[in-house]
């Protein structure tokens, strides 16, 4: 089986909050390809905004990537994804399990309020890393991060917060 390939296609400067990616559960590609998404005022079909490829819904890569696409991991479940290019803001927001790689640059508060799973940074991490969600008092709950580069302002203040004297569910290198 060959991973789901998401080739972005967005060339624009409006964001897209890529949420819905955690969520889904289509048999066939031609489902997926027909998933529709909102970006901007309107809804397009996934196929308009990335040219999508592959059979393995549980293991998908986001070619092209840049940092208008926005949210993607939020709340993930038992998949992997791997991300060529750089992100925008919310990364594995609320993560439940599962495995992103980024190959790049992440933007504000990632990995906010994520309760497992494991994530890899191989660029930059922006200001926020781990930082406390809207209506949530936990910043990083449990899980595995790894920034191979910069860390951004007040992110180890929350991450210290979380250390406990059983776990350290975070720490800079």
């Amino acid at each position: 089986m060959k991973p789901l390939i998401l080739k972005c296609k967005i060339k624009g400067k409006q964001r897209l909050d890529m949420s819905w990616l955690s969520n889904i559960k289509a048999s066939k590609l031609s489902d997926i390809k027909n998933i529709l998404i909102s970006y901007g005022s309107k809804q397009y079909k996934l196929s308009t905004l990335f040219d999508v490829s592959g059979d393995n819904f549980e293991d998908i890569v986001i070619k092209n990537s840049h940092v208008h696409l926005d949210n993607i991991g939020s709340r993930l479940k038992d998949k992997k994804i791997t991300i060529n290019g750089n992100v925008g803001y919310g990364l594995a927001k609320g993560m439940i399990n599962g495995e992103i790689i980024v190959k790049g640059n992440v933007g504000k508060n990632a990995c906010s309020g994520m309760k497992g799973g494991s994530v890899h940074i191989l660029g930059n991490a922006d200001d926020g890393l781990c930082s406390l969600p809207t209506s949530m008092n936990e910043g990083l709950v449990d899980g595995f991060i790894y920034v191979k580069k910069n860390v951004g302002a007040v992110s180890y203040t929350h991450l210290r917060a979380h250390e406990t004297s059983l776990h350290l569910v975070c720490r800079l290198l």
